[in-house]
């Protein structure tokens, strides 16, 4: 719970206009979930927070983490 809580406020002060700082934290996140993260998955979050489609909940975040139902 520690963990959540300091990514929370890392992501209340990370410049998410950044794509640097955009991939380490998808990379922070992947371990914390245990989930891998494609390339082609990472490409798709990070144009998506750069565009500002960044989902309003850690919840809606987690589901681009989710690899698409078949």
């Amino acid at each position: 719970m520690g963990e959540i809580i300091k990514l929370a406020n890392s992501l209340q002060k990370a410049n998410l206009k950044d794509e640097k700082t955009i991939r380490k934290l998808i990379a922070k996140i992947s371990r914390m979930v245990n989930m891998p993260v494609s390339k082609e998955k990472e490409e798709f979050i990070v144009k998506a927070i750069m565009n500002d489609r960044l989902p309003n909940s850690l919840s809606g975040l987690l589901k681009m983490f989710n690899p698409p139902e078949k």
